[in-house]
């Protein structure tokens, strides 16, 4: 009889072990891609003269390939020089610039980090000295809402996929030999299971799962390839590193795909009759699963951020974990039902109970080297908890998580609960739910038997047990490889701290409602924020104010002399006057600020619509990049898009018009039809 406290001590242990499986499922994924993380100029900055060399600065996974790189002059022409980066793997990209003059330039670029993923994205700089184009600026801030700098953030579908069933062949390929050696063929040994159909039944697993390998590789190379010029696909692979390790991995799932289809097409007699054949084709699935989980680990986030040789031992040790559980779940889950139909009715139960307990043991050691390795990859790679509530591939991982909870849970009550149906002597911790009251009429606790046959056990000839167990069993692993392809949706969308990619000069836009009589006006200055100080803006950034015209029927309003943006610094002194420039909509018309100093400028309308003098004033807070915004957020700080999970979760305001709360815009002296001031 099995002591009560040892089976609460198994239960909390078990208990622990999903919380612990939980916390490592979070590691492998969640950093990802090379994050622009800085420019020279900076984004949406603005430099008096032509820079001769811009510089595009990348933290997380490195720049293994330079896909392209244009920068566009104020005039439209390609003023792109020579490109090039420090190194096979860099963190910097530097780029030389053509003089074309005063005005806005934009950087468009695309590049290859080395997790194979592609990352796009573009972003702007203004030069000279003279007054900017307000509508040029404007344009080029609205082409992206965050006001500039953009980045690709879309899931690359394309490769979630092959990616997914990558890691499935990898897993099958590491695991299944394990649980062959370590569990199904012992029992075969030594009961009336058939080996030879435990052989042929993993043989086919194996042979499938190398064919799969070389095709989910084979559309990864052919997709991180970028042939120009006649450039072959070889050729193109072997000018990059991630390129190398892809079109390694394919020549070796194909040549595993070969060794282990012809071993599996050949004669049975044949196969029977050659031991040493029968070595083989074990071996070259174990050593084609090794050589692509280390392709794997190569091209791992661990790798580039913590370093080549441990994060791609960490990432490995990784890997094999999740196959000796997982892929020892699949060869049980298919191999050991196919074996059992063949063994005699009396001796199934006890064919079933050995090898259920020998993959036992090793799904143990499975799980623990899988949370050991898991726990070391979240150490380095988790950025903060807030990135999993607030993107999709947050939402991703909490499907996942899900999932390995559901997963382990089903393994806990095949050991635990079935197990103990079909041996009696295996230790049962349901029982100690089975002593609360109602414990009894629990599903998956059942009555309590007795050790001389009461309530719930069956003969040894009862298939019923048998069938509960495989049928477990088969559900899991069926889980398991939707967690291994969800794995491969991961990959392919991009984490927060790269979807939000330094937002440059500012996030988003000032809306402010004017104070006007018989007209309706509102200003709008691109880019700002709102901050608990009021308004702020980033030093060195080109402001646009816009200011849109309208009468209460909705006409548009014509300005019919020159009108002003008037903005004088708090403490200096130093006064702005730029002019009003019509833009194409009419009624609309904008003018750019650019503060030389730092901190607070009085920024007041100056404006006469012929009928209504507005000279409303609003403070700005023209503040360094960097610079808190009060509540302890960097104004840089990565915005992340909300997820499903977010929303749930927490709430969070669109957006605000500034001067409907907190009222940082000031209605200042309205004079009508009275003529008008100049501040």
């Amino acid at each position: 009889m099995v002591d009560p406290t040892d089976r609460s001590r198994r239960l909390l242990a078990i208990a622990a072990a999903v919380a612990l499986i939980g916390v490592a499922t979070l590691a492998p994924v969640v950093s990802a891609h090379a994050v622009l993380s800085e420019t020279d100029p900076r984004q949406g900055g603005h430099v008096e003269d032509v820079p001769e060399t811009i510089t595009l600065t990348y933290t997380g996974d490195g720049v293994d390939e330079i896909l392209d790189v244009t920068v566009t002059g104020p005039d439209g022409r390609e003023v792109t020089g020579n490109v090039s980066k420090d190194g096979e793997v860099a963190t910097e990209v530097f780029v030389d610039v053509t003089d074309a003059g005063e005005g806005v330039y934009v950087v468009e670029w695309e590049i290859q980090s080395t997790d194979t993923h592609v990352v796009r994205g573009s972003w702007f700089f203004t030069v000279g000295e003279a007054a900017l184009d307000p509508a040029t600026l404007l344009a080029s801030y609205q082409a992206d809402d965050r006001g500039g700098g953009t980045v690709d953030t879309d899931p690359e579908y394309g490769q979630v996929l092959p990616t997914g069933l990558l890691y499935l062949a990898v897993v099958a390929l590491l695991g299944m030999p394990v649980a062959l050696v370590a569990a199904l063929r012992p029992v075969a040994d030594r009961s009336d299971m058939p080996r030879r159909v435990v052989d042929a039944t993993v043989r086919r697993l194996l042979a499938g799962a190398a064919v799969v390998a070389a095709g989910a590789t084979g559309v990864l190379l052919l997709a991180s390839v970028r042939a120009a010029d006649g450039t072959g696909v070889a050729e193109a692979a072997l000018a990059s590193r991630t390129g190398r390790v892809l079109l390694g991995q394919f020549v070796v799932a194909a040549s595993a795909a070969s060794v282990l289809s012809v071993h599996t097409l050949r004669d049975p007699a044949e196969r029977e009759s050659n031991a040493a054949g029968g070595r083989a084709w074990l071996g070259a699935a174990a050593l084609a699963g090794l050589v692509l989980a280390a392709g794997l680990g190569l091209t791992s986030h661990a790798a580039s951020q913590v370093g080549l040789p441990v994060g791609t031992a960490v990432t490995l040790g990784h890997l094999l974990g999740v196959a000796v559980w997982a892929g020892g779940l699949f060869a049980v889950a298919v191999a050991l039902p196919a074996a059992l139909r063949r063994t005699a009715p009396g001796d199934r139960r006890a064919a079933a109970t050995r090898v259920l307990r020998r993959f036992s043991a090793l799904a143990v050691a499975g799980v623990t080297l899988l949370v050991a390795t898991g726990l070391g990859l979240t150490a380095w790679l988790v950025p903060s908890p807030a990135s999993f509530l607030r993107t999709l591939h947050g939402s991703v991982l909490g499907v996942k998580l899900a999932l390995v909870v559901v997963a382990l849970g089903l393994g806990a009550r095949s050991r635990y609960v079935l197990l103990e149906r079909l041996d009696p002597t295996t230790a049962d911790p349901g029982r100690l739910l089975a002593r609360l009251p109602g414990g009894d009429r629990l599903p998956f606790v059942g009555p309590r038997r007795r050790p001389d046959g009461g309530p719930g056990e069956a003969s040894g000839s009862d298939p019923g047990p048998v069938r509960a167990v495989v049928g477990t069993v088969r559900l899991e692993a069926a889980i398991v490889v939707c967690v291994l392809l969800v794995s491969g949706l991961l990959t392919a969308t991009v984490p927060g701290v790269v979807a939000g990619v330094d937002d440059g000069p500012g996030a988003g836009n000032a809306t402010v409602p004017v104070d006007a009589e018989g007209i309706e006006a509102e200003l709008e200055l691109v880019p700002a924020r709102e901050t608990d100080r009021g308004l702020a803006v980033t030093d060195g950034t080109p402001v646009v104010a816009r200011l849109e015209l309208r009468s209460d029927d909705g006409d548009p309003i014509e300005l019919e002399s020159t009108e002003r943006v008037l903005a004088e610094h708090a403490e200096s002194g130093t006064t702005l006057d730029p002019e009003l420039e019509p833009m194409d909509a009419p009624g609309t018309y904008a003018a750019v600020l650019l503060f030389p100093e730092t901190g607070a400028w009085d920024v007041r309308l100056n404006v006469w619509t012929g009928e209504t003098f507005l000279d409303d004033a609003v403070v700005v807070h023209n503040e360094p990049a960097g610079a808190p915004d009060g509540d302890g957020a960097m104004q840089d700080d990565a915005r992340e898009e909300t997820s499903p999970f977010g929303l749930l979760l927490q709430s969070a305001p669109a957006g605000r018009r500034v001067g409907q709360t907190g009222r940082p815009w000031t209605a200042g002296r309205r004079r009508v039809r009275g003529g008008r001031g100049r501040g």
